[in-house]
C-alpha cells in the first residue's frame, strides 16, 4: 500500500486548536458572558439506595438571589429512586455560582433508605439485596463464544496454566475539564453551548428528553477540553435548559470537581478466571476466559467482549470465552477511553506470560508463534480484517528496547543500587479503530483557490480535524496551510459528524471528507479543463498549482480557477461527500474490493522497571508506546497520542482508583491528589517513547484507521515487568507498593 504523498504524514505542526487552547482564546461552554446568566449548582444524595419521600426546597428559593429550583418532579433526567451516592436530585439556578451552591445545600430530603450493594462480590453472591436496577436478581450473563472443544484441547495440551487476573480498579474519568452547560430560550427554541462529544446525538437526546422538535434545538459542541469516553451525560445541558425556562433567563451549569467525580461515569472494574494450554513447542491449542464486571448501576454497561484482544491476534483452535456483568449502586460505568480493552489487554497480556514462564520461553517468541496465519481474518465470522501490523509492532518493540537481549529469567537480574530489574513487552489488535457509519463532510472552497471544511464533531483536542485538512489538501493538490477549519460541532450548519468515541473519527469522517474534497475537485478539474483546453483526467495538482500531467509547464492555480468559476457561476465551489460501510477498497489475499471487513488497530508496549524490594516502589526506567495507525494522517498528532497513552498507562497500572465506603457508598477520594492520578512529577515522562508503524488500511482513506485509544491499552505489561523482577505475580489492580511487598510475604 505504498503511496507517495504530498502533505498526509509530512505535516509537522501543531493541532489547528492548540493555540486557541493554551492560550485560553478557545471558546468553552462556561465561557459565554451573556445579559442576566444564571448559575446552576445540583443538590446530590447521601444515600446509595433509597427512594424519596418528600423534597422540601422553600429554604433554597427563599434565599437572596435564587430564581428557579427542579427536581424529579419537573425534570426528566432526575428520579425519585435513587440507585448511587451522588445521586442528582435537585438544582438550583441563581444570580451568583457560590449562591446557587450555598441554597443546594439547603434542600431538604427525606429518605426511605433501602438496602446498598456496594461491591462486586457482594453483587455475585445470589443472597445479597437487589440493587434496584433488575427485578429478578444482581447478574447477568453477558455473552459465550465457542470454538472447536476447550476441554478436549487442554487434554491435548502438554502445558496448561491458569490464574485469577484483577480486579482491574474502579475510577472516574477525572478530565481537566468537567461536564458544562449553556442554555437559554427564545420562545419555543432553546439554543446550548455543550462540553460533549456528540453535538448531533445530544440533540437527538436533548430534544425526545425536552420534547422540543430538532429543528428548533440549536446545539453548538463548543470547546470541550477532553472526554477520555465521558460527557455522554444528558443532565448538564436538560438541568440547564429546565431551569432556563423557569427563571426566563439563560442558565449555565458547570459541575464542581465533587459532582463531577461522585455522579459522573466511570471505568469498569473487570476480573477474570484465564487458562491457557500449549503444545510443548508453545503452540496455542485451548483457551478459556471467564471474565466478569462490576457496571455500577447501568444496566447497558460495556462489559463484553472481553476475549477480543486475545482472539483477533492469537490463533487457537479450541476456546470457550464468556462475559458476565453485575450492577451494583455505584455511579454508572461508561466508556472510558475505550471500554473493554484495557481490561481484555491485561488478561491476554497476563496469561500469555504465565505461560512463557512456564515453557522457560521468550514471551516475545511465543506471541510471534501464535499470531495469525495466512489472510487475517476473524476465527469466529471468516471476515477479512482490513488491516493486521501485529508482528511489524511486535519486532519493532523488540528493536527500541533490545528486549532479546534484555530479557532474562524472573527475578534473577540485580541492578548496581540493589533493585531488582524487570522487562516485559506486549502488543495485540485492537478493536477501536474502526470505521462506523458513514456520516458527512462539507467542503467549501474559497475565491482564493483555499478551502475550509465543516465538521459536525465536537471541539475536543487530539488533531481529528487537523488530520481532516491533510486529507481534504491532498485530495485537492493544496498545501496544508491552505485548509483551515471553517466551522465544527454546530448542529445547525454542519453535517452530521458522528460521535468521536472508539477512535473511529479519523477513518470515519476521513472517509466522509476524502469524498467531499474529490467532489469539490470534479468541479474544479472540470472547470480547470476549460481554461486549460484539455480534460479533467489529463489534470494533476501540487501545492495550490494545477497541470497538465502530459506538459507539466502548462499550469493553472487554483486560485485563478476558483476566481473564474465565482465569476462565471456567481458561486464558489462546495464539496459535499460521505463515507463508506466497512469494505475493503484495496483486495486482501483472496477477498476482492467491497468484501466486508473488520477494522483492527496494531498496539503495544515494552518496558523497563526497577523494583525496591524493601519498600515496592517501582520506576519506569523506560516505556516504549507502538502503534500502527495504519498510514499516520497527521503525524506529530500521532505521536502526542501515544505520548499521552504513556502517561495513562501509567496511572492504570500503578495508580487510579475510586474509594468507596463499603456501608455507605459514599466516595471518599474526591479530587485528583486523592484519586492518585499522576502529575508529571509522579510520572516518567522523560523516559517515554513513541514508535509508529504503518502497515496500510485497506479500508481507510489513504489507508488509515483510527489510533487514539489503543496505545492506552497495554498497562499490564508493567504488571509483566514486575514479574520479571521480583518473580512473584501482581495482577490486582492499581499495583500499589504494598501489594508487591505482600506478594514478597513481606506484609
Amino acid at each position: 500500500m505504498a503511496q507517495e504523498f504530498n502533505v498526509i504524514g509530512k505535516v509537522d505542526c501543531l493541532d489547528k486548536q492548540h493555540p486557541a487552547i493554551v492560550t485560553g482564546r478557545l471558546d468553552f461552554a462556561a465561557d459565554h458572558p451573556l445579559a442576566n446568566k444564571l448559575y446552576a449548582a445540583t443538590a446530590l444524595s447521601k444515600e446509595a439506595h433509597a427512594r424519596i419521600l418528600s423534597i422540601d426546597t422553600s429554604q433554597a428559593m427563599a434565599l437572596p438571589g435564587v430564581e428557579a429550583v427542579c427536581t424529579y418532579e419537573d425534570c426528566p433526567v432526575m428520579y425519585q429512586t435513587i440507585l448511587y451516592w451522588g445521586q442528582e436530585i435537585a438544582a438550583v439556578a441563581a444570580t451568583d455560582p457560590f449562591i446557587a451552591e450555598q441554597a443546594a445545600q439547603l434542600i431538604e430530603v427525606e429518605y426511605e433508605t433501602r438496602p446498598a450493594v456496594i461491591n462486586m462480590d457482594e453483587a455475585f453472591d445470589p443472597n445479597s439485596p437487589l440493587v434496584g436496577v433488575w427485578p429478578d436478581g444482581n447478574v447477568q450473563n453477558v455473552s459465550e463464544i465457542t470454538r472447536g472443544d476447550a476441554e478436549q484441547g487442554f487434554n491435548e495440551a502438554d502445558v496448561v496454566v491458569e490464574a485469577d487476573i484483577g480486579p482491574t480498579a474502579y475510577y472516574q474519568h477525572m478530565r481537566i475539564e468537567p461536564e458544562s452547560a449553556l442554555a437559554w430560550w427564545l420562545e419555543d427554541e432553546v439554543y446550548m453551548h455543550l462540553h460533549n462529544r456528540d453535538p448531533f446525538g445530544k440533540r437527538t437526546e436533548t430534544s425526545l428528553l425536552l420534547g422540543v422538535p430538532e429543528h428548533k434545538l440549536h446545539l453548538f459542541g463548543h470547546g470541550c477540553g477532553g472526554s477520555h469516553g465521558s460527557v455522554a451525560n444528558p443532565n448538564p445541558q436538560v438541568i440547564a435548559a429546565v431551569l432556563s425556562k423557569k427563571a426566563g433567563k439563560p442558565v449555565e451549569m458547570h459541575y464542581s470537581r465533587h459532582a463531577d467525580i461522585t455522579q459522573g461515569a466511570h471505568q469498569h472494574e473487570v476480573a477474570c478466571h484465564a487458562k491457557l494450554g500449549a503444545k510443548q513447542d508453545g503452540t496455542f491449542v485451548a483457551c478459556d476466559l471467564n471474565a466478569y464486571g462490576n457496571g455500577g448501576h447501568n444496566p447497558a454497561s460495556f462489559i463484553r467482549n472481553m476475549s477480543a484482544s486475545f482472539d483477533n491476534t492469537f490463533a487457537c483452535p479450541n476456546v470457550k470465552y464468556v462475559d458476565r456483568k453485575c450492577v451494583t449502586n455505584r455511579p454508572e460505568t461508561a466508556t472510558w477511553r475505550n471500554v473493554t480493552e484495557p481490561p481484555s489487554a491485561t488478561f491476554s497480556t497476563t496469561i500469555i506470560d504465565v505461560l512463557a514462564d512456564e515453557l522457560g520461553m521468550n514471551p516475545l517468541d511465543l506471541r510471534l508463534k501464535n499470531l495469525i496465519q495466512g489472510t487475517p481474518k476473524n476465527q469466529n465470522t471468516g471476515v477479512v480484517f482490513s488491516s493486521y501490523g501485529i508482528k511489524e509492532v511486535l519486532e519493532g518493540l523488540d528493536q527500541a528496547i533490545d528486549f532479546r537481549t534484555k530479557w532474562h529469567a524472573p527475578g534473577t537480574k540485580t541492578l548496581p543500587d540493589g533493585r531488582m530489574h524487570g522487562i516485559a513487552l506486549t502488543g495485540h489488535m485492537s478493536t477501536f479503530c474502526s470505521m462506523w457509519d458513514p456520516v458527512g463532510a462539507i467542503v467549501n472552497m474559497t475565491k482564493d483557490g483555499k478551502a475550509l471544511i465543516s465538521a459536525g464533531i465536537s471541539r475536543t483536542g487530539g488533531g481529528t480535524v487537523t488530520a481532516m485538512c491533510c486529507i481534504v489538501a491532498e485530495m485537492l493538490g493544496l498545501k496544508f496551510d491552505d485548509v483551515n477549519v471553517g466551522d465544527w460541532g454546530n448542529t445547525d450548519v454542519c453535517s452530521y459528524g458522528g460521535m468521536q468515541a472508539g477512535s473511529s473519527r479519523t477513518i470515519t469522517l476521513g472517509a466522509g471528507f476524502y469524498n467531499a474534497a474529490k467532489n469539490a475537485k470534479e468541479d474544479l478539474f472540470a472547470h480547470a479543463a476549460k481554461l486549460l483546453e484539455t480534460t479533467p483526467d489529463n489534470l494533476d495538482a501540487k501545492d495550490g498549482v494545477i497541470f497538465l500531467k502530459n506538459n507539466t509547464s502548462k499550469t493553472i492555480t487554483h486560485a485563478e480557477v476558483c476566481a473564474s468559476f465565482s465569476g462565471a457561476r456567481g458561486a464558489t465551489i462546495i464539496g459535499k461527500g460521505y463515507g463508506w460501510t466497512p469494505q475493503l477498497i484495496e483486495p486482501i489475499g483472496e477477498f476482492p474490493v467491497g468484501s466486508p471487513c473488520i477494522n483492527l488497530n496494531a498496539c503495544g508496549t515494552a518496558v523497563e522497571v526497577a523494583v525496591d524490594t524493601s519498600t515496592g516502589e517501582v520506576e519506569i526506567l523506560k516505556l516504549v508506546n507502538c502503534d500502527d495507525p495504519g498510514v499516520a494522517i497527521f503525524r506529530r498528532g500521532a505521536e502526542h497520542q501515544i505520548l499521552g497513552c504513556c502517561m495513562i498507562q501509567e496511572g492504570e497500572a500503578l495508580y487510579y482508583e475510586q474509594i468507596f465506603d463499603d456501608t455507605t457508598g459514599a466516595t471518599l477520594n474526591i479530587g485528583f491528589l486523592d484519586h492518585r492520578h499522576p502529575t508529571t512529577l509522579d510520572s516518567a515522562v522523560d523516559k517515554h517513547e513513541a514508535l509508529i508503524v504503518e502497515t496500510g488500511d485497506a479500508c481507510g482513506p489513504y489507508g488509515c484507521h483510527g489510533m487514539g485509544e489503543p496505545p492506552c491499552q497495554s498497562y499490564a505489561v508493567i504488571s509483566s515487568a514486575i514479574f520479571n523482577a521480583i518473580g512473584e505475580w501482581v495482577t490486582e489492580y492499581p499495583i500499589y507498593p504494598w501489594r508487591i511487598l505482600k506478594a514478597l510475604g513481606k506484609a
